[in-house]
């Protein structure tokens, strides 16, 4: 059974002409490894340190790569939202610089 990953660009939602295939995978499991690798690149790359994690989120929301599984099973949005406070966890308390 292949699992093929999609990703749509959240700047660009509901057009299907931003929506392109990343690839196929043999298992559920790698399909999701990949979508959440897609999702920490953008993450890792926007977090700034002292960044709120409802900002980072926010960013994502407007910027980054949507990753999904053809048939379901894999939720960006919510994944990152969890990513989001994780990366930022002690940066809110921080001192803006």
């Amino acid at each position: 059974m292949t699992v093929t990953v999609r990703v749509s660009e959240n700047f660009h939602y509901g057009d299907d002409d931003g929506d392109y295939k990343h690839g196929d995978f043999s298992d559920r499991g790698s399909a999701i490894k990949a979508c959440k690798r897609i999702v920490d690149e953008f993450l890792e790359s926007s977090h700034q340190e002292g960044m709120t994690a409802e900002a980072l989120y926010e960013a994502y929301k407007m910027f980054g790569d949507d990753p999904w599984i053809e048939g379901g099973g894999f939720s960006a949005w919510s994944y990152a939202k969890k990513r989001c406070k994780v990366l930022c966890a002690g940066d809110e308390d921080a001192p803006p610089e």
